[in-house]
């Protein structure tokens, strides 16, 4: 259910983002709502309180709006753990009221059951929101290189291109090296699953050693790749070595693959230098 939990989550987000946006209060959708949500504010949030059911919580939410006015939300990162889903997002705008400019990366954790949120709960501090689901921020640093691995060994280096949905994002761009047979840009599960494909009837494929070479200012992910495979019809291995740079979308699928001849060409592509 944890990935279902996910796709939930970012369908809320959306009518979160779109009613903020345009200064109006969210209704709460049935379809992610359970009748009896229990949200539960941060107690440095001034007159911080517990709020039960879609009409109270709606209910302060205007309020909220009334204090703030338009606000741009921007969710930096979701994560499942368990039966939650942390959101971590950023807020922006000019206070309807005093005229200021504020700006704050907040997080929430919403526990499901049965694919509803039953409880709410909102987090000044993202690191408070990880520490209660017992993860921490090192641990979230690793999130993008798991799931680099989970792509390249447990999918695809391992045929089991199944997985393709948990991994990438449904508008996945994938490019290929500029100077490969197989040059090009794939768009989609099926270019995607079909580039794998064809590499999976040529060769046997070995495992990928991935080192994490950096990152750049805007998140993106540089990675230095080194495997083998054996090609099928001559039983020759030869050596593979390139690099990758990879981008995510906002609940940590895949939404950008490029691939590099080179480490210095990936690091060039984000900003960076050997």
């Amino acid at each position: 259910m944890s990935q279902e939990n996910v796709e939930v989550a970012r369908r809320l987000w959306k009518q979160l983002r779109q009613a903020a946006a345009m200064a109006q209060p969210a209704v709460l959708p049935e379809f992610g709502w359970d009748p009896e949500v229990e949200y539960v504010e941060d107690p440095r949030w001034p007159g911080a309180g517990v709020y039960r059911g879609a009409e109270a919580i709606q209910a302060r939410f205007a309020e909220y709006l009334d204090v703030l006015g338009s606000t741009d939300m921007t969710v930096v990162q979701l994560v499942e753990a368990g039966d939650t889903v942390i959101s971590i997002f950023r807020t922006g705008g000019e206070s309807a009221q005093t005229g200021l400019p504020f700006e704050h990366e907040w997080a929430y954790v919403w526990t499901f059951r049965h694919g509803r949120v039953v409880e709410w709960r909102a987090y000044f501090d993202k690191t408070e929101a990880l520490d209660a689901v017992g993860l921490s921020e090192s641990a979230m640093s690793q999130e993008p290189v798991k799931m680099v691995d989970r792509l390249l060994n447990h999918c695809w280096m391992s045929a089991d291109l199944d997985l393709v949905p948990e991994i990438l994002d449904p508008e996945v761009v994938w490019t290929a090296i500029e100077s490969a047979p197989d040059a090009g840009t794939r768009r989609g599960h099926a270019e995607a699953r079909a580039y794998m494909d064809d590499w999976i009837e040529g060769f046997d494929l070995h495992p990928m050693v991935i080192e994490p070479a950096g990152t750049g200012g805007d998140g993106r992910l540089v990675c230095s790749l080194h495997g083998a495979a054996t090609e099928k019809r001559t039983g020759l291995t030869s050596e593979i070595h390139f690099a990758g740079v990879f981008d995510f979308a906002s609940d940590g699928r895949l939404v950008e693959i490029h691939e590099y001849a080179t480490l210095e060409e990936a690091l060039r592509a984000v900003g960076l230098s050997e």
